[in-house]
């Protein structure tokens, strides 16, 4: 009955400006006699953890037949009959305009619980089912080489922020040093920041001729996402990451498994110089004048 998938944009607007949702629809099916669903217009739909998630139903020839949204779960959970809600969550809403096909159900300011199944119930006997998923999503942030990152003097930082799993790219990211937002015209100079969006968003900062004052607190902090930090350290002429105390935790894990090898040979010494020594009856007694 169904035909093939097909990705669709959802453009919406909102009070803040334009908002999108990614939603998966089927290609329409073809109709019987009485209501069915356009199911090209009542598709997944995917949207960012604390935005709005908008679910549409499209029911054709429903002239009089009430339509009920539900949670589908162990025990069904009635959102809505018609336009009356059967919910004390003040985040839903259903709205169903006259001479509209259309019913829609509204979560605000979602939460990773919403993800789930809805079913958009038109009340024939017996009644048709349109179930709907809902996923919200975090996206994942990552700073490539972190936590610590060491650069010599008079080179380049070149800092990689990997944003992922967003349902659209970023709408803007910041770079922060050490609290602060970084302003890429300031009198320092050699700042640049090269950011390529897409299914997997890229944000790579630029710093030229890197100096001790450069050392510090990194931040990529992308709109709708957790931020990612890693810790930059300059090192001087000859200097080595080993000698610097606030490297000391990442030294710390590299060099771990070397002092467990070692710990493990101490103990098996006892063990070998037991198993190599003779047994007593077969010693040789030299007397020592």
């Amino acid at each position: 009955m169904l035909g093939a998938l097909a990705f669709v944009l959802l453009l919406r607007s909102s009070a803040d400006g334009l908002d999108f949702q990614r939603v998966l629809r089927p290609v329409v099916s073809t109709p019987g006699p009485g209501p069915y669903y356009d199911e090209y217009f009542s598709g997944n739909v995917t949207v960012l953890l604390g935005t709005e998630a908008t679910l549409n139903c499209r029911v054709k020839q429903a002239s009089g037949i009430t339509v009920s949204w539900l949670r589908v779960a162990d025990v069904p959970k009635l959102l809505s009959v018609g336009a009356y809600l059967y919910t004390m969550d003040n985040r839903v809403q259903v709205e169903h305009k006259s001479q509209s096909s259309d019913w829609t159900l509204t979560l605000r300011n979602t939460t990773h619980s919403d993800t789930g199944v809805y079913d958009c119930q038109v009340g024939t006997t017996p009644p048709l089912d349109r179930y709907i998923h809902l996923t919200v999503v975090e996206p994942d942030t990552e700073i490539l080489g972190g936590p610590e990152i060491f650069i010599d003097q008079r080179s380049t930082i070149n800092l990689t922020c990997v944003i992922e799993h967003s349902p659209q790219p970023p709408d803007f990211i910041f770079w922060e040093h050490n609290s602060k937002v970084i302003n890429y015209d300031s009198d320092r100079g050699g700042i640049s920041v090269v950011t390529t969006k897409g299914r997997t968003t890229v944000s790579q900062l630029l710093i030229r001729h890197a100096r001790p004052p450069d050392s510090g607190r990194y931040t990529c902090r992308p709109a709708s996402s957790r931020p990612a930090a890693v810790s930059v350290h300059v090192l001087k002429g000859g200097q080595r990451p080993e000698a610097m105390h606030t490297g000391g935790s990442s030294h710390l894990r590299s060099t771990s498994p070397l002092l467990m090898v070692l710990v493990a040979l101490l103990l098996l010494v006892p063990t070998l110089h037991v198993a190599l020594e003779p047994p007593l009856a077969d010693r040789r007694w030299v007397k020592v004048r």
